[in-house]
């Protein structure tokens, strides 16, 4: 059986996300950002070494995902500090377990995620005490993981990958699909060509953009 991780997603409030998005998408960035989210959401709930899901934010997820077993926390920062919601779901994670079970961060804006591209990197990480992937650009992390909660400090921001290797994480692998965040319009260009998941596909066809 494979080891089973639990994966803390911070997700920040629909009105604020993807705001440098804003010009290209306009009064569809809202409905773009939260397909974004669904299916990451979607990816990790499907992933087989995924067994807890942990949603840090303010606002509301999706009925579907509730059913599915995703655990909803408040986001004490209101969406402001990515570092803070991070640690909270580190906290609520090792309070409520052994602390002994693997986790792993993800951020929110990974349209083009699988589960089985998750499960590899995952399955990647189970044999790094600290292990961080950067953005398809170098700079930023799309997913930190550490074989105890105790064991991270996260980093997210500008230049976070560097931030992230200097304090001790290894490179960690994955490929293009978990490596392609999601916060410039060239960015959402390159999802689309690796292949979105439905919830975006969906979102851009409404917005005329698919």
């Amino acid at each position: 059986m494979s080891v089973q991780w639990a994966v803390v997603v911070p997700v920040k409030r629909g009105a604020a996300a993807k705001s440098r998005l804003a010009a290209h998408l306009g009064r569809w960035r809202v409905s773009v950002a939260r397909a974004f989210v669904l299916d990451t959401l979607t990816a990790a709930v499907n992933c087989p070494r995924v067994g807890r899901l942990v949603v840090v934010s303010d606002d509301d997820i999706d009925a579907s995902l509730k059913d599915a077993g995703v655990r909803l926390i408040d986001d004490p920062s209101g969406g402001s500090d990515m570092n803070l919601a991070v640690r909270t779901g580190l906290h609520f994670v090792n309070r409520s377990s052994t602390g002994s079970s693997p986790v792993a961060i993800l951020p929110a804006d990974l349209p083009a995620l699988r589960p089985q591209d998750l499960d590899a990197a995952l399955s990647r990480a189970e044999t790094l005490p600290v292990a961080a992937a950067s953005d398809a650009d170098g700079c930023g992390t799309t997913m930190l993981t550490a074989i105890r909660p105790g064991l991270l400090e996260p980093q997210f921001g500008k230049g976070s990958f560097a931030l992230h290797r200097a304090a001790g994480a290894a490179q960690l692998a994955v490929g293009p699909r978990l490596a392609r965040d999601v916060d410039l319009v060239e960015h959402l260009a390159e999802a689309v060509a690796i292949g979105v998941g439905e919830h975006t596909a969906a979102a851009l066809r409404d917005a005329g953009l698919d």
